[in-house]
């Protein structure tokens, strides 16, 4: 969290997704989230959506839920907006 309050997002993003791979018993879902952050912010939109899937898979009554449902629905939006056409 440092780090992406640092706007470090390199460092940030690996921390992050060292932290879940370290949290096997999914403890810390918002690390998903901010993870989501992190690639939305790079504009990795797919990325950026699946880590809001898993926040939302283990923490779905968490209390801003309905909010990052909202993210995720724009990141979705987004993430067909920026695939490559035939």
């Amino acid at each position: 969290m440092a780090n992406f309050n640092l706007q470090n997002m390199d460092a940030a993003e690996k921390s992050a997704r060292e932290a879940e791979k370290l949290d096997t018993g999914h403890h810390y879902p918002q690390v998903s989230h901010l993870l989501g952050v992190i690639l939305a912010q790079r504009q990795d939109y797919t990325g950026a959506a699946g880590a809001m899937r898993n926040y939302l898979k283990f923490a779905p009554d968490a209390a801003d839920a309905a909010t990052v449902r909202g993210q995720l629905d724009q990141l979705e939006k987004l993430s067909a907006q920026s695939a490559p056409r035939p």
